[in-house]
């Protein structure tokens, strides 16, 4: 990667990935707020539910398939 890539690409690569935290919380909100059956909790293949939290909550993924992703997400993001 050091052959291919200048500083330039790195602190536009870091740019986007801080910019596109700001719609991915306003989703995981949604996704919080919305009932586990609602349409934006919808599992990929449509059936079932995502994984719920005390009081029936959805445990949002935002974007990602697994909560895990939103994790790793935010933790590159700190690193910019």
């Amino acid at each position: 990667m050091g052959k291919v890539m200048r500083l330039e690409d790195v602190k536009r690569f870091g740019w986007w990935t801080l910019i596109l935290i700001i719609p991915m919380t306003f989703l995981m909100v949604a996704q919080f707020r919305a009932s586990p059956d609602a349409l934006i909790n919808s599992t990929a293949g449509g059936e079932g539910e995502m994984m719920t939290t005390a009081m029936g909550k959805v445990r949002t993924a935002g974007p990602f398939s697994f909560v895990i992703g939103v994790v790793l997400y935010f933790a590159l993001a700190t690193a910019f």
